[in-house]
């Protein structure tokens, strides 16, 4: 019974290996990924972000990349999010934080992520920002003290979470 035990042991235990799966890295060298995205209008299109604020893009599907630009003036700028807008390819956004103080917020570009200028939130540790699929002129972003929306007819972002809540 012991030996029956064994000899299944074995065999779940080796079957594992047909089921993995081969892995090959496709992206820049070197560096540390913290966003990437796919443009639904290309989907060969798909950009990423990195811990140094560098954004890269490739038209063919991750074969070959290109560095764009850089999210923001400071090196120590980490991107969180990537948000290729619903309407037009070339409109990115981006939202960052910083490991020194007083640093991050959201980033708009308007020539497919070459230049970036700040969007607002400056100074705020955005972790997380999303377009609204059924009103794309909103945008939602997460930080460390709270969440904002944007509305794209000019109110700019506006707290939305409780002001005096927990965050």
């Amino acid at each position: 019974s012991s030996v029956c035990v064994a000899v299944v042991c074995v065999g779940v235990v080796g079957g594992w290996r047909v089921l993995g799966q081969s892995w090959m890295a496709v992206g820049p060298s070197g560096g540390d990924v913290r966003a990437l995205v796919a443009d639904s209008h290309g989907p060969r299109a798909i950009y990423l972000g990195t811990v140094d604020g560098h954004i890269f893009g490739s038209r063919d599907g991750g074969e070959h990349w290109q560095l764009l630009g850089r999210v923001g003036d400071r090196l120590d700028s980490i991107v969180t999010a990537i948000v290729v807008d619903s309407r037009n390819s070339k409109r990115l956004y981006a939202s960052t934080w910083t490991l020194g103080s007083n640093g991050g917020g959201a980033f708009e570009s308007d020539d497919g992520g070459h230049t970036w200028r700040p969007s607002g939130l400056a100074g705020q540790s955005v972790r997380a920002l999303a377009q609204a699929p059924s009103q794309p002129d909103i945008l939602i972003a997460g930080t460390l003290a709270g969440v904002y929306r944007f509305r794209d007819s000019g109110k700019g972002w506006e707290r939305i979470s409780p002001t005096n809540h927990d965050d």
